[in-house]
């Protein structure tokens, strides 16, 4: 072989090497660069050689502040100093985006330099390679991302329990929750602790332990019946015997209660939640009511004789009385049965419907459902939501929410599901699509299927939406397909093996890296198979017969194999490629060698932390499912409460109001009978009250979001001012109003409407004997927010207090008639609003109340 035509082939095999080598005179010229150096800077041979290399690559202006241009003369420097190679941590360096000519792509880096020394050992050339890292950087960026975004998830969700277990701390009832059929308490409010067992350490022990006197009482069953069956129990004056914390003997108490159970998330009881009020003084007041009674009714009987025709008259109007009652009582069963019977079928469909909901949310794969013609998203599982990130889909017609698909095929094909019922089935269909309000297209690949929805009149009236990403499994292939398109050769002073067959299978050349590997010397291994050069059969056959079959088929092979090299264990990756003479036929063939051990165990690790990831936010998807049912389950325990208590104090009431007529004067003047009848009435006000209270607070919570609009603050401070006239006049209080010019407010005016009423009123009902009230209402804007003040000259408060003015069922003034939740919903309002509530006061002199109104219409929480 003479030297020119081994020049060339050195050239050839230079510029054809897979990876990215540029080549470099002493003084920093390029000489040469490979075809796959030029492809991934997109570039011409033509522009660069001959240049000096930072001419040829200046720092663009997108990566100034990497100092890249410094980075690289220094690691050349070292190399000419010291002759040894030098190596260069990640660098930025864009590369210009070809379709479209003014702007660049963000690309990453990793450099080597390595010299080639004259037989002097002076550096004549520097080979500089280069590796793009990329996609490593960006997987880097993306795992953070979504890391954080686990966090805060976590982080919201146990906002989200703090929340409601300080409702359940806070409420007025007595509320504990048993688990396990020992019945260990496992939660316990204030109230159930105080009303129920004052001075007892009750939680994280077993009922039996906790309360011994409780082993054989009734209570006992209906709590394991519970337990067995998953059935509500409701108790009315219920009596339970109890020893008191002095030691004393046992006591009767008497409870109203309802014993619900609690559902883990495989459906299976394994708790009860217990919601009971303590009701013995109102039932013992009763029974000494009743015991008056029958005295008196012995006074009765004596003036009877004397009352003859008076009590024949009594009698007449009480079996008119009686009749009435036992209609109206009729009346009452026919109307709770009917009502019972709507409430259990209207349960059943709402139970099916969550049910097929919770199999949706839950749902590894990207679900969605589209209603009505325009096809609004009626329902979005969180996988499908993932992909999307910030966007806003739920609520809103598909092509509103995707505007960027609206002239794509995908639009016609919906219209075409929904108008004709056929299902469709895509596989790798690709869709430019942003994953964030405002982001940038991508190119996003799906399998999907769309299948019309039917409702009971089979008449179409949605889509349902299978979908999954297969944008990494189509890049990925997409990628080994290119590669796979290529023909690689490697030079002699890269790490990898080059060797060259000729058609008997014996080696014609070889480089370096051979040697290193094998221990071979090429004036061994030259003119040999792999067998003549004694190497284990088990590799080299497979090897030979990999090397016969380009040579018969003329075509390019990938051949993977394991090899026991000098000093390790490897893993290596052959490209062998034909070459052919002038004639077309296969005169040799040129394998190329890569030791990939590095690559097959990063992929690994790659793999495990996927893995890991999948698994990190399933368990987050079923931690925030778990928290959905718990909400759920509070919010139908506290309605159930509230309601089924209701009508049975609406009787007593109604039996109270007829006590007095059915006594006699004589009775009703004796104080006794007066002071009981008092309490028995501000009991039953009590209890009233409470209900209301728990009606109101769970309605504020179910009907937090409403319909946002411009709203005129004067038009909605005039109505609210109409309707408490009577309360102004009363007080004489002395308003000023100050919101003529005070701008729209995007708010709901029903919830409007009762922030202004509640701190009005406070200031009506807070208001100092002392002096004449007045009250300022005044507008103003500040930063972001629309400030509306409350000014009065009333009590004023105390601020070292200031923390428990907008609690829950909190008072600082007891001596007025309060339920102490107006500040609570008012404050809960503005909040979810993203607004705040702020409060100045002085004991004596007055308060003012500022409430923070967002300008512009945020998303409630």
């Amino acid at each position: 072989m003479n030297n020119t035509a081994g020049f060339a082939t050195y050239e050839k095999v230079f510029q054809t090497l897979p990876n990215l080598y540029v080549l470099l005179s002493h003084d920093f010229y390029i000489l040469d660069a490979s075809d796959a150096f030029l492809e991934a800077t997109r570039l011409q041979r033509q522009d660069i050689v001959e240049r000096h290399i930072f001419k040829a690559f200046p720092d663009n202006y997108q990566t100034r502040q990497t100092n890249l241009v410094p980075n690289i003369t220094h690691a050349l420097q070292q190399v000419l100093s010291t002759g040894k190679p030098f190596y260069l941590a990640r660098q930025q360096y864009n590369v210009l985006n070809l379709q479209h000519p003014n702007q660049f792509d963000v690309h990453f880096w990793r450099i080597s330099l390595t010299p080639i020394l004259d037989e002097k050992e002076q550096v004549q050339h520097i080979i500089l390679q280069v590796i793009n890292i990329t996609e490593e950087v960006q997987a880097e960026e993306k795992l953070e991302i979504s890391q954080k975004r686990e966090k805060s998830a976590v982080a919201e969700a146990e906002h989200q329990r703090a929340r409601m277990e300080k409702f359940l701390m806070e409420v007025p009832a007595g509320i504990c929750v048993f688990t396990g059929k020992d019945f260990v308490y496992d939660f316990v409010n204030p109230s159930y602790q105080k009303q129920v067992f004052p001075g007892r350490n009750l939680l994280g022990k077993s009922l039996f332990k906790a309360v011994p006197e409780i082993v054989g009482q009734p209570i006992v069953e209906v709590l394991q019946q519970v337990m067995t069956t998953g059935e509500t129990s409701e108790g009315k004056e219920v009596l339970i015997s109890l020893a008191p914390a002095d030691g004393k003997p046992l006591q009767d108490h008497y409870f109203n209660y309802i014993q619900q159970a609690r559902y883990n998330e495989k459906g299976e009881v394994d708790g009860i939640m217990t919601f009971a009020y303590d009701i013995t003084e109102l039932v013992v007041a009763r029974k000494k009511l009743e015991q008056v009674s029958a005295e008196q009714q012995i006074l009765n009987e004596q003036l009877a004789i004397t009352n003859l025709e008076l009590r024949l008259a009594n009698e007449e109007l009480l079996f008119t009385q009686q009749a009435l009652q036992q209609l109206n009582n009729e009346l009452e069963v026919r109307v709770e049965d009917r009502t019972e019977a709507l409430r259990l079928a209207k349960a059943e469909a709402e139970n099916q419907r969550v049910h097929l909901e919770s199999l949706f949310m839950q749902a590894p794969a990207p679900i969605v459902i589209l209603n009505g013609p325009d096809l609004i998203y009626d329902l979005v599982n969180p996988a499908y939501q993932n992909i999307f990130s910030d966007r806003q889909l739920l609520g809103k017609p598909i092509l509103d929410a995707l505007p960027e698909i609206r002239n794509t095929e995908i639009s016609k094909i919906l219209r075409h599901v929904y108008s004709t019922g056929e299902s469709f089935v895509a596989q790798e269909s690709s869709l430019w699509l942003a994953r964030t309000d405002g982001g940038p297209l991508e190119e996003i690949f799906w399998s999907f299927t769309y299948q019309a929805r039917r409702n009971e009149h089979g008449q179409i009236d949605g889509i349902m939406v299978f979908a999954y990403e297969v944008t990494d499994q189509v890049v990925a292939r997409r990628k080994v397909e290119e590669n796979n398109r290529q023909l690689q050769t490697l030079f002699g002073n890269t790490p990898d093996i080059i060797t060259r067959w000729n058609r008997e299978l014996r080696m014609l050349f070889t480089n370096a890296a051979f040697k290193k590997t094998t221990g071979l010397e090429e004036t061994t291994a030259l003119g040999k198979t792999n067998l003549e050069m004694g190497m284990d059969p088990t590799v080299a056959v497979p090897w030979m017969n990999a090397l016969r079959e380009v040579v018969v088929s003329g075509k390019p092979q990938e051949y993977y194999n394991d090899y026991r090299s000098v000093n390790s264990n490897s893993y290596f990756h052959s490209r062998i490629v034909p070459e052919f003479d002038s004639s077309g036929a296969v005169q040799s063939v040129l394998a190329i060698s890569r030791d990939i051990t590095e690559l097959k165990k990063a992929e690994t690790t790659l793999q495990e932390t996927a893995q890991a990831l999948a698994t990190a936010n399933q368990e987050l998807s079923r931690t925030n499912q778990e928290l959905s049912r718990t909400n759920i389950d509070l919010d139908n325990f506290v309605y159930t409460a509230s309601h089924d208590l209701k009508n049975p104090i609406l009787n007593i009431e109604g039996l109270l109001i007829m006590l007095p007529d059915l006594l006699s004067a004589e009775s009703r003047a004796t104080g006794e009978v007066q002071h009981v009848l008092s309490m028995m009435q501000g009991a039953i006000i009590r209890f009233k009250k409470t209900i209301g209270d728990l009606t109101e607070i769970m309605k504020l919570q179910q009907n937090m979001i409403d319909e946002v609009t411009p709203i005129h603050l004067l038009e909605v401070v005039q109505e609210v001012i109409l309707d408490i006239e009577p309360q102004i006049q009363s007080a004489q209080a002395e308003l000023a109003l100050h919101v003529n010019d005070c701008p729209t407010i995007p708010f709901s005016k029903k919830n409007l409407r009762s922030i202004v009423y509640n701190l009005l009123s406070n200031a009506l009902k807070y208001r100092s004997p002392e002096r004449r009230l007045q009250i300022n209402i005044s507008c103003r804007t500040e930063s972001t927010y629309i400030v509306l003040d409350f000014k009065d000259n009333g009590l004023g408060m105390n601020l070292t207090e200031d923390s428990l003015l907008f609690s829950l069922f909190r008072r600082l003034h007891d001596h007025v008639e309060g339920s102490g939740i107006g500040l609570y919903m008012v404050k809960k309002i503005i909040e979810n609003a993203n607004g705040k509530i702020e409060v100045k006061s002085q004991e004596g002199v007055g308060s003012v109340f500022s409430v923070y109104f967002p300008r512009i219409i945020a998303p409630t929480n």
